[in-house]
């Protein structure tokens, strides 16, 4: 039998200059380097697979027509929760959305059709924390938003009426950074992040 598949080899078994260390079952362990090159080195030892990802919960939060945000879980076995109403601060219209995780938290942001970005967190326990506006960097309202966790901070990024880009962070402790724009392309009107 002869391997000459890298990941079967593992970390190590390449010689470098595309020279491959062919095992083969000619002679107990017998090592053969092809073609000939320097005389091989101990290989390493090869290296475990990387497991696979533990199946996890995933989020969703959605907008009714009417600015309704509703949020549900798919579980990691397939089953899915139904769907929740999650109350709007000050009976404001959600126009866009966005959520994360960091750890076990789920954050939510959201715009409503005034411009004003939100933020909460729903705890692993189920309790949400109750609605914060975050304020605007400028005059100009929001009229997208994303978000994305980042180890134990969120990133948030929103887009205004005039089409510019901003960003912020949120960290653990609950402290927010001022608002930064980044470079951009003109016109910006929708963003995702990941």
């Amino acid at each position: 039998m002869t391997v000459t598949d890298r990941r079967a080899l593992g970390a190590g078994a390449f010689l470098g200059a595309g020279a491959l260390l062919l095992l083969t079952d000619a002679g107990a362990g017998a090592q053969t380097p092809a073609p000939a090159q320097a005389p091989p080195a101990t290989p390493a030892p090869a290296t475990p697979p990387e497991p696979a990802p533990a199946a996890t919960d995933t989020h969703y939060v959605g907008l009714t027509a009417t600015g309704q945000l509703y949020h549900t879980i798919r579980h990691a076995d397939g089953e899915w929760d139904r769907w929740g109403e999650r109350d709007s601060p000050i009976a404001a219209e959600f126009v866009g959305a966005g959520c994360a995780t960091t750890g076990a938290d789920l954050h939510v942001v959201a715009v409503t059709a005034e411009g004003r970005l939100y933020h909460t967190v729903r705890h692993a326990d189920g309790r949400w924390d109750r609605w914060g506006e975050r304020e605007r960097p400028s005059d100009d309202p929001f009229v997208a938003v994303t978000c994305a966790g980042s180890g134990d901070s969120l990133q948030v990024g929103g887009v205004t009426a005039e089409g510019r880009l901003y960003h912020t962070v949120r960290h653990a402790d609950g402290r927010w950074d001022r608002w930064g724009r980044p470079s951009s392309p003109d016109a910006v009107r929708a963003l995702a992040s990941a």
